[in-house]
């Protein structure tokens, strides 16, 4: 299998995963992965352990399971479970002449490990823990109270739970289904059509908290005085960005990701139906590349940051608006419609794929 080029950071931060790994293969016996240690990122490492760790996988015959922490470290973005490829009325098209989520499929897939007997789910991508017990589908609380009974909650010997962010909550759907938007091969006590707390308060009014809709997959906003129910986590998994704007080319790299956004004029002046977004990011040449493509919905979600407003983007994109913008990922009880996201706070929405929404292009990542 070949591995990717990463940068020395990026090395160090697999180190530090190979490592967390290695140690819990001499405490439990197996290559269970635990959590991501607090240390990622630290550049004392000694990249001589990075060979003795690849030594030491390639002794044990797990080399695919060291080249598959090369390919997912903590900071990818998970495919989004779209499968299959639709026009705008939502049919099935399969002569790969429509380039949406369907046809690239870009992302990690996803893995999950459900411990029954602990009643906790593991992603293995992010290394996060949620908790998955009768309560998780039972408790509902004001926000306030729902943070408290995350820090309070004792779990099969675990005592560090927290309410997980509106990032790392919404980062456990999965777009192939709805009803809930989850895979329920691994969260099993889940209600499907109620909204969930994040630990999230919403960058231009602290009264309101952000939630998530298990129905769609999608987020919402409440004020913190209301019910919602609770699902804790355990574990550093939060998404980190590192951008990078090229001026002479008008593009924003995501070091962290490896994506590379478009930024120049036309991210905040052109607009289309869905299908004439996926026709201009195809046919888009900007900065000596021709192969630029319509963001999927994790992309697309996670380029925003919602803890800023008007526009909750990076400032160091210089072209941006507070708006809806198309993602290429559809709505999986209707693929007539398709997801977008505002940039005015970050929130999700869909609409029908005849409508007209802005275009960000984007290129790269796994």
């Amino acid at each position: 299998m070949k591995t990717k080029h990463i940068d020395t950071t990026t090395r160090h931060r697999i180190v530090s995963l190979c490592a967390s790994v290695f140690v819990s293969s001499l405490a439990y016996g197996d290559f269970s992965l635990g959590g991501i240690p607090d240390n990622i990122g630290n550049p004392s490492f000694d990249t001589n352990l990075i060979q003795a760790l690849q030594n030491y996988f390639t002794a044990q015959k797990m080399i695919p399971v060291y080249h598959m922490m090369l390919l997912t470290s903590p900071l990818s973005l998970k495919k989004t479970g779209q499968t299959e490829s639709y026009d705008e009325d939502g049919n099935i098209v399969a002569d790969g002449s429509i380039k949406d989520d369907g046809y690239y499929q870009q992302g990690v897939v996803p893995i999950y490990t459900r411990d029954a007997n602990k009643e906790v789910v593991i992603d293995k991508i992010t290394g996060l823990m949620w908790q998955d017990d009768s309560a998780a589908k039972t408790i509902q609380t004001t926000w306030n109270d729902a943070k408290s009974y995350c820090t309070n909650l004792t779990l099969e010997n675990y005592n560090d739970w927290r309410l997980p962010s509106i990032d790392e909550m919404m980062y456990i759907f999965d777009r192939h289904y709805y009803f809930p938007a989850i895979d329920m091969n691994y969260f099993r006590n889940i209600n499907g059509a109620v909204s969930y707390w994040t630990s999230s308060i919403k960058a231009d009014d602290n009264t309101l908290a952000w939630t998530t809709n298990q129905y769609h997959g999608s987020d919402e906003i409440d004020k913190t005085s209301q019910n919602h129910y609770v699902r804790c986590v355990r574990g550093n998994g939060t998404l980190r960005h590192h951008y990078v704007r090229n001026n002479g080319t008008e593009t924003v790299t995501d070091t962290d990701t490896g994506l590379m956004w478009q930024d120049n004029a036309d991210a905040k002046t052109v607009t289309g139906s869905w299908e004439e977004a996926i026709d201009y990011c195809e046919s888009l040449t900007l900065g000596g590349y021709s192969d630029w493509r319509l963001p999927n919905f994790y992309e697309l979600y996670y380029l925003a940051d919602r803890s800023k407003f008007d526009p909750s983007l990076s400032s160091v994109f210089q072209n941006s608006l507070s708006n809806f913008y198309w993602s290429s990922t559809a709505k999986a009880e209707d693929t007539s419609y398709a997801w977008v996201v505002n940039f005015y706070s970050g929130y999700d929405y869909f609409n029908n794929k005849t409508g007209n929404m802005y275009i960000r292009c984007v290129r790269g990542g796994q």
